[in-house]
C-alpha cells in the first residue's frame, strides 16, 4: 500500500511537471498597426484639411508596459513584442490606489506559434478595435508578388494583373506582380453585386518595383460603391 501511495505521488508529481512545461510557448515577433480611416480620416480628406484619428494605445512586451500612436490611414514603426500568444492593445484610463496606472482592453488577438513578423490593421467596432492580422513572416522569399485582402462586406470579383479570382469578405489571394524592367503599373479591376447588378467599384494602377513584396488592403468607402487601394512595400 506504501509503495503504490509512493508511485501514485512520483505520478503525479510527473504529471504537474510536464503540464507546467506545456504552457503556451512565447511569441517573439515584429509588429506593426495600421489603423484603417473611413473617407473622413484617411489620407485624402487629411490633404483637404480635415483633421486625422490619433490614439495612444499601450502593449506589454516582456512584461513592460510601451506606448504606441496609431494614426488613421498611417502605418506605425514595426515594434517588437515578446509575450504569451494572446496580444492585447490597451487604453491607459488612469491610476489605481496604489499608484500604478490602469488600462482597459482596446482590442486583442490571438497570434500563431512561429509568426515573425505581421501588420496588424485596426477596424473600428464601437469602444473596441477589430485586430485583422497580415502575416509577413515569408514577405523576404515572396519577391514580385502583391497578397490583395478584401476589407469589404461584399464578396468582389478582381482582374489583377493576368491573375482572376473573387475575393469573400476578409479574404485574401496572393497575386504574380510579373514585373518589367525597373518598374511596373500593376493594373487592378474588382467589381462587385451591388442592386442585383455587377458595377465596377475599383480600376486603377498601382506603381510597384521589381524584385518586391507589396500587401493591398482592398477598402470600400462608406456606401460600398467605390474601393480604394492601401498599399505596403515590405
Amino acid at each position: 500500500m506504501i509503495r503504490t501511495t509512493i508511485l501514485c505521488l512520483t505520478w503525479l508529481i510527473a504529471w504537474s511537471g510536464l503540464s507546467a512545461q506545456e504552457a503556451p510557448p512565447a511569441i517573439n515577433c515584429k509588429i506593426s498597426l495600421y489603423l484603417v480611416g473611413g473617407k473622413a480620416k484617411g489620407a485624402q480628406a487629411v490633404a483637404q484639411g480635415a483633421t486625422r484619428k490619433a490614439e495612444k494605445l499601450y502593449y506589454f512586451s516582456a512584461g513592460e508596459a510601451h506606448e504606441v500612436t496609431v494614426r488613421s490611414g498611417q502605418r506605425t514603426r514595426a515594434f517588437q513584442y515578446t509575450g504569451p500568444p494572446d496580444f492585447k492593445l490597451y487604453r491607459l484610463t488612469g491610476v489605481g490606489t496604489d499608484g500604478l496606472p490602469t488600462y482597459s482592453v482596446a482590442a486583442s488577438i490571438s497570434l500563431k506559434p512561429g509568426e515573425q513578423h505581421t501588420l496588424l490593421t485596426l477596424l473600428e467596432q464601437g469602444a473596441r478595435y477589430a485586430l485583422l492580422p497580415v502575416d509577413l513572416s515569408r514577405a523576404a522569399q515572396e519577391r514580385d508578388t502583391a497578397l490583395m485582402l478584401n476589407l469589404g462586406n461584399l464578396t468582389i470579383a478582381c482582374l489583377a494583373g493576368d491573375q482572376k479570382f473573387t475575393l469573400k469578405p476578409l479574404e485574401s489571394k496572393q497575386v504574380p506582380l510579373r514585373p518589367v524592367g525597373s518598374d511596373l503599373q500593376f493594373e487592378i479591376k474588382c467589381a462587385a453585386q451591388l442592386k442585383d447588378d455587377w458595377t465596377i467599384v475599383y480600376s486603377g494602377s498601382q506603381t510597384v518595383r521589381k524584385d518586391s513584396h507589396y500587401v493591398f488592403l482592398l477598402l470600400p468607402e462608406d456606401d460600398g460603391s467605390v474601393y480604394r487601394v492601401i498599399r505596403f512595400r515590405v
